[in-house]
């Protein structure tokens, strides 16, 4: 055990019994002493001294490492955030949990579906990436997901089509549709999907315009497949969204245009394919990293935004948590 850890659990058993946590685990091993949103991160670890370890499921945190740093306690707690993967030279918490938009196994899968393979209308639940300062170089460690079976064996039959470096000129144009491009995870499934298009020189990925209120995610699709898409990603979380898309989509010049969501929840709702790194998913790397940083308890506190209660949820199932007194208002 190190020092960092034996301070720590001093600290967690001289106030643990004198807080009245928020929620704990059966055998009160863990405890999550308190909780704040994405501003006011800072001083909720000034604030709970007590804490262990700061859990931070943001969207739109500040830094963890660089505000736990600032906070200048004795014995700085544990960190584990839950975002994107953050840019190279940045300082980082201990552990980040790397949520993965999707959006690389969908330009595969429309690629796919170009070239005549057809796709089944299922739910695909991608894993995660755990980095840490020792892994950082290789790209952290993964954490599969049912999904991910099923994508590496497609993968691996079709290999000559997914190649970068294609023996003809032939082109093939899909369609991006961010339904709520000003939501954050949105925007980062956008240029996601961008990026994992360029590495591709025989696809096309087409933006659809933003038009401001005027122009709907269904109007939108109707200038895609006029422009020759053959396939249409489309980032929600509005299943309904999704079934105005398709009526538009149902009736391309050539016959239906296929539509794969990408969606965090990866709601069967959607009626077609959908992929994402689920909050259940997400919730469990997050307890792993509980259990690696404290094997012996200690106190935590959350910090989440109204738009991420969902890998809150997961977390809290995965770590034996209620989530009452938690999430309730």
């Amino acid at each position: 055990m190190t020092m960092r850890t034996l301070a720590l659990l001093s600290c967690w058993l001289l106030t643990a019994c004198s807080n009245e946590p928020l929620a704990k685990d059966q055998a009160s091993k863990y405890v999550i002493t308190g909780k704040c949103t994405p501003d006011r991160l800072a001083a909720a670890i000034e604030d709970h001294q007590d804490a262990t370890l700061i859990v931070d499921f943001g969207p739109n945190s500040p830094n963890l490492a660089e505000t736990t740093k600032a906070a200048k306690r004795a014995t700085p707690p544990f960190g584990i955030s839950v975002g994107y993967a953050p840019q190279e030279g940045t300082e980082i918490a201990d552990a980040v949990i790397v949520v993965d938009t999707g959006a690389t196994a969908a330009i595969d899968l429309a690629l796919l579906t170009c070239n005549g393979i057809a796709l089944p209308a299922k739910r695909t639940e991608i894993g995660t990436r755990t980095i840490t300062s020792a892994n950082r170089a290789a790209g952290g460690s993964s954490r599969v997901a049912p999904g991910d079976a099923w994508l590496a064996f497609l993968r691996g039959q079709h290999q000559e089509i997914l190649t970068t470096t294609p023996d003809t000129d032939v082109m093939y144009s899909i369609g991006l549709i961010a339904c709520d491009p000003g939501v954050p995870w949105q925007t980062a499934a956008a240029a996601a999907a961008n990026a994992a298009a360029n590495r591709y020189p025989q696809v096309q990925l087409i933006n659809a315009a933003s038009g401001g209120n005027a122009t709907t995610p269904a109007q939108q699709a109707t200038g895609l497949i006029a422009q020759g898409c053959r396939v249409l990603l489309v980032t929600t979380g509005d299943s309904a969204q999704t079934k105005a898309i398709a009526q538009i989509a149902e009736n391309g010049p050539d016959g239906a245009v296929p539509i794969i969501v990408l969606d965090p929840a990866v709601q069967g709702e959607h009626g077609t394919c959908v992929i994402g790194c689920s909050a259940n998913t997400l919730g469990e790397a997050a307890a792993a990293i509980v259990n690696q940083l404290l094997p012996e308890g200690g106190s935590m506190i959350v910090c989440f935004g109204t738009d991420s209660e969902g890998r809150v949820q997961g977390f809290c199932k995965a770590m034996g948590f209620a989530t009452d007194r938690l999430l309730g208002r």
